[in-house]
């Protein structure tokens, strides 16, 4: 459940708490009982199992349980069975990206300004992790085929479970983290003044990389990674186009 979101927890990150404490200083090193407190505080949103709905909150407590199993950091865990395996030598957990890197820009504190180096503490190995397009590439083949996992756990892994709860259908739907169209397995990261779509079709053995960042009259809530990737998608697999108005809005994504 809290891989695929239907836990019913609350999202720290869409809570006036959460925000107006990064807003006030968004350098500033998140501690994860805290943010969970923040999520808890809230009513659940619906009962375990019965709906769908996305919450940064499922992935930051699912890092802690990972943490606790494999008695070792979540950073270290994802290189050793994530990164290493997949082949990508430009992806870790960091302070920051370095250099030369996509800088983003956001307007959400009133101001337009920088956002590149804010905090990324508030999902250890989630938004702390940088990367480049080319090993997003990689990372999108490798989830989607996956090559990382055995067969069993590959087919609980997209089993179409999610269809029904919410806004989900079988032609549309969500599961351990991804979305699910047709043959497309799709992530679409909104967070610190990016957007993006991580995507790749099965069918064309084909991968879609698309970061973005904001203008001065940009707006936080919309994904202008998927715009780009809409009409793009259109044009590369014009039978195979997924729905992408019930694109789930992910703040953190898989990384």
């Amino acid at each position: 459940m809290l891989a695929d979101d239907t836990t019913g927890y609350n999202d720290f990150v869409t809570t006036d708490a959460f925000n107006d404490d990064l807003h006030a200083d968004p350098f500033q090193q998140f501690r994860v009982p805290n943010l969970i407190g923040i999520a808890m505080s809230k009513p659940s949103l619906f009962e375990p199992g019965t709906s769908w709905a996305f919450s940064d909150t499922n992935f930051l407590i699912l890092g802690q349980v990972l943490q606790k199993v494999g008695r070792k950091p979540i950073g270290v865990i994802e290189r050793e069975q994530l990164f290493k395996p997949a082949g990508l030598t430009h992806t870790a957990v960091t302070a920051g990206p370095p250099s030369p890197a996509l800088h983003a820009y956001t307007n959400e504190r009133g101001v337009y300004e920088e956002s590149t180096y804010w905090t990324g503490s508030w999902i250890p190995g989630v938004v702390d992790v940088t990367s480049t397009a080319g090993d997003m590439g990689k990372w999108a083949k490798a989830l989607a085929t996956g090559t990382l996992v055995s067969k069993p756990s590959y087919a609980r892994q997209f089993a179409p479970t999610t269809a029904g709860l919410g806004p989900l259908t079988k032609r549309f739907y969500y599961t351990f983290g991804s979305a699910v169209s047709r043959e497309w397995v799709i992530n679409n990261p909104q967070v610190l003044g990016y957007t993006a779509i991580v995507a790749y079709n099965r069918r064309r053995d084909l991968s879609v990389v698309i970061f973005t960042t904001q203008g001065p009259q940009g707006n936080i809530a919309e994904a202008y990674a998927t715009a780009i990737y809409e009409p793009l998608a259109r044009y590369l697999t014009p039978t195979d186009v997924p729905p992408l108005t019930a694109l789930p809005r992910g703040q953190s994504g898989n990384q």
